[in-house]
C-alpha cells in the first residue's frame, strides 16, 4: 500500500514538473499594456501577424499596408532571399514604426517571402523587452528591421530607409 502512494506522490510531482515546465516555455504572444506616456494600448514582447488584427493596431497598420505601392523595379530577385531572416523590432506607439512596418511587410509578402517566418518584437518607449534579449542588439530607434543570412546580421534598416525600403534592402542583399 505505502509503494502505491509513493508511486501516486511521485506521479503528481511529475505532473506539476510538467505543467510548470511547459508554462514556462510557453511564449506570449501580442502581449498589451497600456503606454507610460499615453495610457494607450501598446505591444509588448514577441508578436505575430494576428497582433495587427486587435482593434488598436488594426486602424493603423491596414491603411499603410493598403496604401502603399511597392517598388517592384527595385525589389532584389527572389534568389537573394536564400537563407535569408528578418527581425523587426517596433513600438506600437512609434510613428516611424506606425508607417514603416506595415510597408516592409507589404515588401516582403510582394517577394513572396513567408512572412510568418519575420520576428516580431515589440518595444517599450525605452527600447525594452520583457526577456532582455533585444538589449544585445543595441537597438537604439525604432523600427529596426534587422537582415540575417544564415544566422550573421548582414545589416538593418533604423527608423526610416535611407533612400527607400526597397533600395535599401537591395544594397543589404547585394553586399
Amino acid at each position: 500500500m505505502q509503494e502505491i502512494i509513493k508511486i501516486n506522490q511521485i506521479s503528481g510531482l511529475l505532473l506539476i514538473f510538467f505543467a510548470v515546465t511547459f508554462s514556462l516555455n510557453a511564449q506570449t504572444y501580442n502581449k498589451v499594456l497600456p503606454d507610460s506616456k499615453s495610457g494607450k494600448p501598446m505591444l509588448f514582447g514577441v508578436c505575430d501577424m494576428e497582433a495587427f488584427q486587435d482593434s488598436s493596431f488594426k486602424r493603423w497598420y491596414d491603411p499603410e499596408y493598403e496604401f502603399y505601392d511597392v517598388d517592384s523595379t527595385n525589389l532584389p530577385a527572389p534568389i537573394s532571399l536564400q537563407g535569408v531572416t528578418f527581425k523587426i523590432v517596433f513600438g506600437s506607439w512609434c510613428g516611424d514604426s506606425k508607417r514603416e512596418v506595415p510597408r516592409f511587410i507589404k515588401m516582403l509578402e510582394t517577394m513572396n517571402y513567408d512572412i510568418s517566418q519575420i520576428e516580431l518584437y515589440a518595444v517599450d518607449r525605452e527600447k525594452i523587452s520583457p526577456d532582455g534579449e533585444l538589449e544585445k542588439l543595441n537597438v537604439e530607434l525604432v523600427p529596426t528591421f534587422f537582415v540575417f543570412r544564415n544566422g550573421e546580421e548582414i545589416g538593418r534598416i533604423v527608423e526610416s530607409p535611407k533612400k527607400s525600403l526597397e533600395e535599401d534592402l537591395k544594397c543589404i542583399l547585394l553586399n
